[in-house]
C-alpha cells in the first residue's frame, strides 16, 4: 500500500489512517445525444479519464496509457461535478441541433462532455473537441466528429445510396471509433473500456449507434459500455445509459415525430484505503460507499449525480 506515515486508528474498521489520501479515480462525462434526420449519426461518449491500472492492463479514455498518482491532503476539500447527458431531440423541432452532454470533473481533472450525432439539417460533421465524437450524417454525407485525445475516440461517417436510403455514423467509444453507415446499414457504436476500479469489471463509455432511414437494413447497434441503439424506419432511437457517459442512438426518418436517443449521465468513482472515510460537506452529490469488492483493504465511492465537495477524514 503507498501512503504516507499513519496515525490514529479508525475506530470502525480498525486499520490506521494515512496522513493523506492516495486516490484512484474514473472521471466519464455526460453522453451526447444522437440527431435526428435521414440517417441521423449517433453521439458520442462522454470523455472517460482515469489513473487506475487494476492487473496493469487497464487503460484510460482513447485507449491511452493510464494517468499519473494523485495525493491529496485531509485537511482540503475537492469539488466534483457529474455531468448530466445531452438531452433528445425531437425531428420537427429541433433537427438542426446538436445536443452535447456535459463535462464531469474531479479536482484538476475534467472530461469533456460527448458530442451529439449529426441531424437532418446539420450537414457538417458530427459535433469536434469533445470526449468521444458524433456520428455523421447519412442524407448529407458528413464526416463523423473527432474526438479529444487521451479521452475519446471519433464518431463515424454517414453515407446514402444513390437508389435511397440514408445510414448515420456511430458515436465514437472510449476505447473505439464509431464505424461509418453504409448501405449494409447505421454504423454500430465504439466500443467503451473495461474497468475494476470497484472490484468488478465493468465497461463504460460506449458510443451510440447511427440511424437508418429505411427498415430493410438494421440500425446501428449500441457501443459496450453503454452506448444507445440507433433506430430504423420511423421510430425512436434508444438512450445511452446513466452512470457510464454512454452516446445516444441516431433516429430516422425526419419525417415523423421521432426523438434521438438521450445520452448518459457520467460517474466519478473515487477509490481509497479502507481507513478513510468520506465526507460530502454542504450536500449536493449523490454518493454510495462500499467496499472494493476484491480488496477489502479499499473503499470506492461512486458519484452518480450533483456539484459539490468532498472531504476525507
Amino acid at each position: 500500500m503507498a501512503f504516507s506515515s499513519l496515525r490514529v486508528a479508525n475506530t470502525d474498521t480498525g486499520l490506521e489512517k494515512p496522513d493523506d489520501v492516495v486516490l484512484h479515480y474514473l472521471v466519464i462525462a455526460g453522453g451526447g445525444a444522437g440527431g435526428v434526420g435521414d440517417g441521423a449519426g449517433a453521439g458520442g461518449a462522454g470523455g472517460y479519464r482515469t489513473n487506475f491500472a487494476g492487473a496493469g492492463s487497464e487503460k484510460s479514455g482513447g485507449n491511452s496509457s493510464v494517468e499519473a498518482s494523485m495525493t491529496l491532503d485531509l485537511s482540503t476539500t475537492y469539488s466534483v461535478t457529474v455531468g448530466a447527458g445531452a438531452s433528445i431531440i425531437r425531428a420537427s423541432a429541433d433537427s438542426t441541433t446538436f445536443s452535447n452532454g456535459n463535462d464531469s470533473t474531479f479536482h484538476t481533472i475534467t472530461s469533456e462532455r460527448g458530442a451529439g450525432g449529426s441531424g437532418k439539417d446539420g450537414g457538417g460533421a458530427g459535433g469536434t473537441g469533445y470526449g468521444s465524437g458524433g456520428g455523421g450524417n447519412g442524407s448529407y454525407g458528413s464526416n463523423g466528429g473527432a474526438g479529444t485525445a487521451n479521452q475519446g475516440t471519433a464518431g463515424g461517417d454517414g453515407s446514402g445510396l444513390a437508389s435511397g436510403g440514408y445510414f448515420g455514423g456511430g458515436g465514437g467509444g472510449a476505447g473505439a471509433a464509431g464505424a461509418d453507415g453504409t448501405g449494409s446499414g447505421g454504423g454500430d457504436g465504439g466500443a467503451g473500456l473495461s474497468s475494476t476500479i470497484t472490484g468488478a469489471s465493468v465497461a463504460r463509455g460506449g458510443g451510440g449507434g447511427g440511424g437508418n432511414s429505411i427498415s430493410s437494413t438494421p440500425e446501428g447497434d449500441g457501443g459496450t459500455g453503454g452506448g444507445g441503439a440507433g433506430a430504423r424506419g420511423p421510430s425512436d432511437a434508444h438512450a445511452g445509459i446513466g452512470g457510464k457517459g454512454g452516446g445516444g442512438g441516431g433516429a430516422s426518418p425526419a419525417t415523423y415525430e421521432v426523438d434521438s436517443g438521450a445520452g448518459g449521465y457520467g460517474i466519478v468513482i473515487l477509490r481509497y484505503v479502507a481507513s478513510l472515510d468520506i465526507a460530502n460537506p454542504g450536500g449536493g452529490l449523490t454518493i454510495s460507499t462500499s467496499p472494493d469488492s476484491s480488496d477489502s483493504d479499499y473503499k470506492v465511492s461512486s458519484i452518480t449525480h450533483g456539484t459539490g465537495n468532498v472531504s476525507w477524514s
